[in-house]
């Protein structure tokens, strides 16, 4: 991790740009680099909170915006903002097929119990989930096509985008759990945040750029019409 990475930083919180392949968490047995030994050992990050005050988690294929608390109320504030959805979650997916233009997916999310370790479903036994996503352009590479996607997020179920996305047939590029795992890395960002801040009350908005790598995959994927 950069110190350039750092998208904001106050008394209170910081947001942090992710980049591909960090874990979030140490999850009490990790070994290496997690962006929770980062905090701790380089940003003076506070180990009396739990996860160094790490408000919510990304994927570790995933790129993008992670929000950290600096205190213990802040982080309990910042939870039960993300809880009760006053925090808008925007991401970015390159999907393998046509996907429609815009839906919406409403389905109960759970881990499966056979089959691949940590894999999740759609399943009755899951707690609901909903993805809204919009089509932003169509891609063909190999004569194959490709969506990219504007996608929101109004609960945070572990791997959703990426089980809600491949239940319907459109598996995240390079993701080797729900799909082909073509692809240098997968393509799923954490693009755009928004929520308030819990002491100032402001309205707070925080983007993070497309990586070097994103674009190097990206540009091997030819745009078309529709």
């Amino acid at each position: 991790m950069e110190e350039e990475r750092i998208i904001f930083e106050d008394d209170f919180l910081m947001v942090v740009d992710k980049p591909a392949g960090l874990v979030v968490t140490n999850e009490g047995k990790r070994a290496g680099e997690t962006l929770e030994s980062w905090l701790l050992l380089n940003r003076g990050g506070n180990a009396k909170l739990a996860r160094a005050g790490i408000v919510h988690r990304l994927d570790k294929g995933t790129t993008g915006l992670v929000v950290v608390a600096k205190k213990e109320s802040i982080l309990k504030q910042l939870q039960g903002d993300f809880k009760e959805r006053r925090v808008s979650k925007e991401y970015l997916a390159l999907v393998c097929g046509k996907t429609v233009v815009e839906g919406q997916i409403k389905m109960p999310i759970g881990r499966k119990r056979f089959g691949t370790w940590g894999r999740f479903g759609v399943t009755i036994e899951g707690k609901m989930a909903v993805t809204k996503f919009k089509r932003e352009r169509l891609y063909q590479k190999n004569e194959l096509l490709f969506s990219l996607l504007n996608i929101f997020i109004e609960t945070g179920r572990t791997h959703q985008i990426r089980v809600h996305l491949s239940y319907l047939g459109w598996p995240v590029v390079g993701d080797s759990l729900y799909g082909k795992g073509e692809g240098r890395r997968i393509m799923l960002h954490a693009k755009r945040l928004k929520f308030n801040h819990p002491i100032s009350g402001e309205r707070l908005e925080f983007e993070s750029p497309l990586g070097v790598d994103w674009m190097e995959e990206q540009e091997k994927y030819e745009e078309m019409a529709g």
